[in-house]
Protein backbone atom coordinates (compact mmCIF):
# COMPACT_ATOMS: atom_id res chain seq x y z
CA UNK A 1 0.00 0.00 0.00
CA UNK A 2 2.85 2.34 -0.92
CA UNK A 3 0.64 4.88 -2.72
CA UNK A 4 -1.62 5.23 0.32
CA UNK A 5 1.39 5.53 2.60
CA UNK A 6 2.90 8.25 0.42
CA UNK A 7 -0.39 10.19 0.56
CA UNK A 8 -0.33 10.20 4.36
CA UNK A 9 3.39 10.98 4.49
CA UNK A 10 3.00 13.92 2.09
CA UNK A 11 0.15 15.33 4.16
CA UNK A 12 2.27 14.99 7.30
CA UNK A 13 5.09 16.83 5.53
CA UNK A 14 2.67 19.57 4.48
CA UNK A 15 2.11 20.17 8.20
CA UNK A 16 5.79 19.89 9.11
CA UNK A 17 8.15 20.03 6.11
CA UNK A 18 11.23 19.99 8.36
CA UNK A 19 10.50 16.44 9.60
CA UNK A 20 13.47 14.76 7.94
CA UNK A 21 12.50 11.32 9.18
CA UNK A 22 9.20 11.54 7.28
CA UNK A 23 11.08 12.46 4.09
CA UNK A 24 13.08 9.25 4.62
CA UNK A 25 9.91 7.18 5.03
CA UNK A 26 8.49 8.74 1.87
CA UNK A 27 11.66 7.90 -0.01
CA UNK A 28 11.49 4.30 1.23
CA UNK A 29 7.85 4.00 0.13
CA UNK A 30 8.66 5.25 -3.36
CA UNK A 31 11.75 3.05 -3.65
CA UNK A 32 9.63 0.03 -2.70
CA UNK A 33 6.97 1.09 -5.20
CA UNK A 34 9.64 1.71 -7.88
CA UNK A 35 8.23 5.23 -8.35
CA UNK A 36 11.27 6.73 -10.08
CA UNK A 37 9.54 9.93 -11.20
CA UNK A 38 8.63 11.02 -7.67
CA UNK A 39 12.01 9.92 -6.32
CA UNK A 40 13.67 12.46 -8.61
CA UNK A 41 11.61 15.26 -7.08
CA UNK A 42 12.59 14.35 -3.51
CA UNK A 43 15.89 16.18 -3.78
CA UNK A 44 14.01 19.49 -3.44
CA UNK A 45 12.38 18.46 -0.13
CA UNK A 46 9.49 20.76 -1.06
CA UNK A 47 5.98 19.41 -0.53
CA UNK A 48 4.57 21.93 -3.01
CA UNK A 49 6.22 19.92 -5.81
CA UNK A 50 3.79 17.09 -4.98
CA UNK A 51 0.59 19.13 -4.43
CA UNK A 52 -1.22 17.65 -7.43
CA UNK A 53 -0.16 14.10 -6.62
CA UNK A 54 -2.28 13.16 -3.60
CA UNK A 55 -4.48 16.12 -2.77
CA UNK A 56 -1.94 17.33 -0.21
CA UNK A 57 -3.38 19.61 2.46
CA UNK A 58 -1.42 22.17 4.42
CA UNK A 59 -2.14 23.53 7.86
CA UNK A 60 -4.03 26.49 6.39
CA UNK A 61 -6.29 24.12 4.42
CA UNK A 62 -7.59 22.32 7.51
CA UNK A 63 -11.02 23.36 8.77
CA UNK A 64 -11.16 24.99 12.17
CA UNK A 65 -12.69 22.71 14.81
CA UNK A 66 -16.11 23.84 15.92
CA UNK A 67 -16.01 26.12 18.92
CA UNK A 68 -12.22 26.32 19.26
CA UNK A 69 -9.45 27.60 17.02
CA UNK A 70 -6.17 25.78 16.51
CA UNK A 71 -4.24 28.64 18.09
CA UNK A 72 -6.49 28.69 21.15
CA UNK A 73 -6.20 24.89 21.49
CA UNK A 74 -2.43 25.08 21.16
CA UNK A 75 -2.19 27.80 23.80
CA UNK A 76 -4.61 26.11 26.19
CA UNK A 77 -3.47 22.50 26.02
CA UNK A 78 0.16 22.49 24.90
CA UNK A 79 1.70 25.79 25.95
CA UNK A 80 -0.52 26.44 28.95
CA UNK A 81 0.02 30.14 28.13
CA UNK A 82 -0.31 32.56 25.23
CA UNK A 83 2.03 32.12 22.27
CA UNK A 84 3.44 35.63 22.78
CA UNK A 85 4.33 34.90 26.43
CA UNK A 86 5.83 31.54 25.49
CA UNK A 87 8.02 33.13 22.78
CA UNK A 88 9.17 35.87 25.16
CA UNK A 89 10.01 33.28 27.82
CA UNK A 90 11.93 31.16 25.29
CA UNK A 91 13.94 34.18 24.15
CA UNK A 92 14.75 35.13 27.75
CA UNK A 93 15.95 31.59 28.50
CA UNK A 94 18.07 31.63 25.36
CA UNK A 95 19.66 34.94 26.35
CA UNK A 96 20.44 33.66 29.86
CA UNK A 97 22.05 30.56 28.37
CA UNK A 98 24.23 32.69 26.05
CA UNK A 99 25.40 34.87 28.96
CA UNK A 100 26.41 31.78 31.00
CA UNK A 101 28.42 30.37 28.13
Amino acid sequence: MYKEASMFLLNALALNPKAKHIWSYLEAAWISDKDVENLRNLEHMDVRVFNGLHNVHGFKDLPEPEGLSYVNSFEKYLLKDSIDNWIASSQEQSEVKEVKE
